[in-house]
C-alpha cells in the first residue's frame, strides 16, 4: 500500500510540474504574457523547469510583455542552456551580441544548435556575421570554447 501511495504521489508531482510549463505555453501563444511570466516563473521556482526558463528567457530578450531586459534574459537563458536546453544556446548568443557581452562564447550556442537543426540559430548566424567586433577582439582566443 505504502508502495503505491508513493507511485501515486511521484506521478500526481510530475503531472503538476508539467502543468506550469504547459499553462505558460498557452497563456504565451494566445498573447497573454502576464500569465505566461506568471506560470513560467513558478516553472523556474516550484518545478525547476529549464524549459520555463528558456522561455522567460526570451521574453526578457524579445520584451514580450515584459520590458526588455538583456540582462534578465541572459540570466534565465543561461539557466537553460547550462541544464541541456539547446536552442537556448542560440537566444543566449543572441542576448550576448546585444549586450556586447561573452563574445568569445558567442559562437557556442550557435554552432550547437545549428547542429542540432534549431532553426532561430540560422537567424541568429546572420547577425553573428553581421556582428560589429570590437576592435582588436581575438578571435583565435575564442577557439577553446
Amino acid at each position: 500500500m505504502l508502495k503505491r501511495f508513493i507511485l501515486i504521489f511521484i506521478l500526481s508531482s510530475v503531472v503538476l510540474s508539467a502543468n506550469n510549463f504547459r499553462n505558460g505555453m498557452i497563456a504565451y501563444k494566445k498573447a497573454n504574457f502576464a500569465d505566461a511570466k506568471a506560470f513560467f516563473e513558478a516553472g523556474i521556482v516550484k518545478d525547476k523547469s529549464m524549459t520555463s526558463s528558456y522561455m522567460l528567457g526570451r521574453m526578457y530578450l524579445n520584451g514580450d510583455g515584459v520590458e526588455q531586459d538583456t540582462k534578465k534574459a541572459i540570466k534565465f537563458l543561461l539557466h537553460a542552456y547550462d541544464a541541456g536546453n539547446i536552442p537556448s544556446g542560440c537566444y543566449l548568443s543572441e542576448a550576448y551580441m546585444k549586450e556586447g557581452s561573452n563574445l568569445a562564447l558567442l559562437a557556442v550556442g550557435i554552432i550547437e544548435g545549428l547542429r542540432k537543426g534549431v532553426p532561430h540559430c540560422k537567424v541568429v548566424l546572420k547577425q553573428y556575421h553581421s556582428y560589429n567586433f570590437p576592435t582588436g577582439f581575438d578571435f583565435d582566443n575564442t577557439t577553446n570554447y
